[in-house]
């Protein structure tokens, strides 16, 4: 986790420092607004601190951007990972769904539903509560690469 941060706080600039080939490193990242990225610096601990190259508006584009610059490193959720990048094993831990829900790939962030405090939900609220928390929906969110509740 910490030789991330000096990657994107700009600490370390060349693959080489890190093994890799002697090749500049290219920072790709959301733009200023985005939960993703939000996400991303809340875990690394670089929250305004980092030094993108580029700061694109979709996770989409991120993924586009780096799978086509053979120096690029960014973040997308995994349920965004293709075949064109490869998703990086962080602390000897490769991520997916077991080791996202058993909180071993330090990378992460839940996504939460809230309501109000001292509110009871609609009956459709409740409803949609219920299924996205069910195991019917787990396999629904698992199909889509995220990982589910259950």
């Amino acid at each position: 986790m910490e030789t991330i941060a000096q990657i994107y706080t700009g600490q370390i600039t060349n693959w080489k420092e890190v093994g890799g080939d002697d090749a500049e490193i290219v920072l790709i990242g959301r733009e200023s607004n985005s939960g993703t990225r939000d996400g991303f610096e809340t875990v690394t601990g670089t929250a305004d601190q980092c030094k993108y190259r580029q700061e694109l508006t979709s996770t989409g584009d991120v993924i586009t951007a780096v799978s086509q610059n053979p120096g690029a490193i960014g973040y997308a959720s995994l349920a965004s990972v293709k075949d064109s990048v490869k998703a990086l094993a962080v602390g000897g831990v490769t991520p997916s769904e077991a080791t996202v829900k058993d909180g071993s790939y330090a990378i992460q962030r839940p996504f939460v539903l809230v309501t109000k405090t001292g509110t009871a939900l609609s009956e459709t609220a409740q409803s949609f509560f219920d299924f996205v928390t069910s195991a019917e929906a787990a396999g629904i969110i698992s199909d889509a690469g995220a990982v589910p509740v259950h």
